[in-house]
């Protein structure tokens, strides 16, 4: 796999134990790029994600995401690497409710063993550049609007300084402005990190932006 590479496929086939199986015989994203994963809904857009992000082992071939060879490793092995490498934007945000907002940020450093001073403060600037208020942060995650709920989500992923982050249809429960304000202020923060980009949707209008758009349906084949 070259230095540059964030995702190198090579011949995988996954799925679940009594759901459909793919197949996808390459691909590769470079470090950096932003790639837009089109699809529509149950086409199997959650299940990659997952397979990436070292959730869904691989049954066959080969997979390495960010240099780690996820094809040789069972799911329980994979949770250290994965909360110090990767940022995950789940679709249903996955924010506990009974946490505040600061609370759901700071579990992301602590499982991802982020050691770093002043994060309360580093949570504080995250929630700003995402025009959120500062008093925000000790309000209960139940608390929030959908589109607050959101900005604490991308706030969580990102704490860590993430090298990879992974996106599932971020914006499903938006209207269209909000959406468009969402993907402004993603791509601001995804860009001064300089880390790669994963983003799957249905919503092709989201796609203008990224370096790569690519139909699932291209990319894996269906078993």
């Amino acid at each position: 796999m070259p230095s540059s590479a964030a995702i190198d496929v090579n011949a995988i086939t996954y799925g679940h134990n009594h759901g459909p199986h793919w197949h996808l015989p390459s691909w590769q994203v470079l470090a950096g790029q932003a790639v837009f994963l089109q699809a529509p809904s149950g086409a199997g857009k959650s299940t990659l994600l997952s397979v990436l992000a070292g959730l869904q082992p691989v049954q066959s071939g080969q997979l390495k995401v960010l240099g780690e060879p996820l094809h040789k490793r069972r799911t329980a092995q994979t949770a250290p690497w994965r909360a110090r490498q990767l940022g995950i934007i789940f679709q249903d945000l996955n924010l506990l409710d009974y946490l505040s907002c600061l609370d759901n940020i700071l579990l992301a450093a602590h499982f991802g063993k982020n050691k770093q001073p002043e994060l309360e403060q580093k949570a504080h600037q995250l929630l700003q550049r995402l025009n959120l208020p500062a008093d925000i942060l000790h309000k209960k995650a139940c608390a929030l609007s959908v589109g607050q709920r959101q900005r604490v989500a991308i706030a969580r992923a990102l704490i860590n300084d993430p090298p990879l982050l992974l996106a599932d249809e971020p914006t499903s429960a938006l209207d269209d402005n909000n959406s468009q304000d969402f993907m402004t202020l993603l791509f601001e923060l995804v860009r001064e990190r300089q880390c790669t980009l994963i983003l799957a949707s249905h919503d092709r209008r989201l796609s203008r932006e990224f370096d790569q758009h690519i139909a699932l349906c291209d990319l894996s084949q269906s078993l």
